[in-house]
């Protein structure tokens, strides 16, 4: 008799493991967010490639722009998100597109799968974006966030109009404002000031002596070309790359900024070029600091030009 009891007992206890397991299978469960500090990191596998995501809290404000821009503006987020770790790498691509949709990767910019995606436009970006959201089986597939029409229901997939649904908890481009409050993001009270490179607390960019520890730049890339994702210090978020390496597409139109503060922002609603931030392998020390902002047309295609992946988190 005791030992049918206990053979219940357990039966019963993996059963309910069993169940719990099944139940909370998506490891982005909003159950669980707010348990999550800063930096915190989850592994993603789509198609026999893996990356992570890493929790960046909501907080602020902060001064967007601070130490570099002539007008500023204070900035708050209310959304919990998610930062990939690093520059969407060439075996994410391959593995989710299959194919490239121009130039493809060359061994004189780096070509591996361990390097950073690049000749990707910024419609190159949000389709895979869409694309990815659809081949990670953790996400309902309805959850894409990029729509070809204003009423967002045709999921983006080629042409010039682009619409964002962001009640959507799909992949998609960070904001510029996200892009900024991640690569400067500290302890959610204090920001790395907007002169400094991603990681590098010591000085400013024209003063500090380690801004190669950090970022891939024309001060340390004697050999032309992208590097492999990673090999750099990270910053407080566990970050890699958000100074140098590549330009980094943003999902904002350019525009000046205002000088009023804002919540939530996603730029204004059409312009000419769109945000791209980070500096590149090629680019001057300048290029690198946490406030600089650059832009580019969104059809543009480059050989300094990648992508990080961005999500809301609740």
């Amino acid at each position: 008799m005791k030992k049918i009891i206990i053979v219940s007992l357990t039966s019963l206890f993996l059963f309910s493991c069993s169940w719990f397991t099944l139940e909370h299978s998506n490891p982005y469960d909003s159950e669980y967010e707010g348990e999550y500090d800063a930096g915190f990191a989850l592994e993603q596998t789509v198609s026999s490639v893996s990356f992570k995501m890493h929790f960046v809290p909501s907080g602020g404000p902060f001064l967007m722009g601070e130490d570099v821009q002539t007008i500023k503006q204070n900035v708050t987020l209310t959304n919990d998100f998610w930062m990939g770790e690093t520059e969407v790498t060439q075996g994410l691509w391959e593995g989710v597109w299959g194919n490239w949709p121009g130039q493809h990767p060359s061994t004189e910019y780096g070509k591996g799968d361990d390097y950073p995606l690049y000749y990707v436009n910024w419609y190159d970006a949000v389709k895979f974006c869409n694309f990815l959201t659809k081949a990670d089986q953790s996400i309902d597939p309805d959850e894409q966030v990029y729509y070809s029409d204003e009423d967002l229901t045709t999921p983006y997939t080629d042409g010039t109009a682009v619409y964002a649904d962001w009640t959507k908890k799909g992949y998609r481009l960070p904001t510029e404002a996200e892009w900024e409050y991640a690569v400067r993001y500290i302890d959610g009270k204090t920001w790395l000031p907007g002169h400094h490179v991603s990681g590098d607390r010591s000085a400013p960019y024209n003063t500090s002596t380690v801004i190669g520890d950090y970022a891939w730049y024309d001060g340390n890339n004697s050999i032309n070309g992208s590097k492999e994702v990673g090999r750099k210090k990270a910053n407080a978020l566990g970050l890699y790359d958000m100074s140098g390496n590549l330009f980094e597409w943003c999902y904002d139109w350019f525009a000046a900024y205002s000088g009023e503060p804002k919540t939530d922002p996603h730029g204004p609603d059409g312009g000419g070029e769109r945000i791209v931030r980070c500096g590149s392998w090629k680019g001057v020390a300048l290029n690198m600091i946490c406030a600089h902002r650059n832009s580019s047309n969104p059809g543009s295609r480059s050989d300094s030009y990648g992508f990080r992946l961005c999500r809301t988190a609740d």
